[in-house]
């Protein structure tokens, strides 16, 4: 069984980012016809098994994809026939995701949110403390206005003490 870049047993075969996919092409050096080729990835305590296809203009050969939401490392093992081949297993490291938006980072399953010291407004993380001085100067205005409107009206007031007939 060859893998497109080849990858030995127990070395790290690939690295993907979180919820990203890792995708492999694998050939049948054997050549045993409709053979039954089965993925399984161990990640943690989970098990589960990759669906693997036949590609497609090609004898032989196999397509199947990875994607893991967490980080971590995984072991992919490879199977032909229920026999598990000499190369497998392998390992495949997911990273972190990296968020495009700023302010922006990846939570524990690869999904964009804001920073611990950033809030969501817009669709935009802010951060903290450009919020509280935007904050701020909105409400000193409003407070200047009614300052202003406030002395408008003492002004007023006074003037009406003193009116002279």
């Amino acid at each position: 069984l060859t893998v497109m870049g080849g990858c030995e047993k127990m070395s790290l075969c690939g690295v993907v980012e979180q919820a990203e996919e890792l995708k492999f092409h694998i050939q049948d050096n054997l050549d045993r016809d409709d053979a039954t080729v089965t993925a399984l990835v161990h990640f943690g305590q989970e098990t589960r098994s990759l669906m693997v296809t036949r590609t497609p203009g090609e004898e032989h050969a196999y397509d199947f994809a990875f994607s893991q939401n967490q980080r971590g490392v995984a072991i992919l093992e490879i199977a032909v026939n229920d026999i598990q081949v000499p190369e497998s297993p392998w390992r495949i490291e997911v990273i972190e995701h990296v968020c495009l938006g700023n302010q922006m980072v990846a939570n524990e399953n690869g999904e964009c949110s804001c920073s611990n010291n950033s809030r969501l407004i817009n669709g935009e993380c802010m951060a903290d403390g450009i919020f509280a001085g935007i904050l701020s100067g909105v409400c000193g205005f409003f407070l200047l206005v009614a300052l202003w409107r406030f002395l408008a009206y003492r002004r007023e007031k006074n003037d009406e003490v003193w009116k002279v007939n």
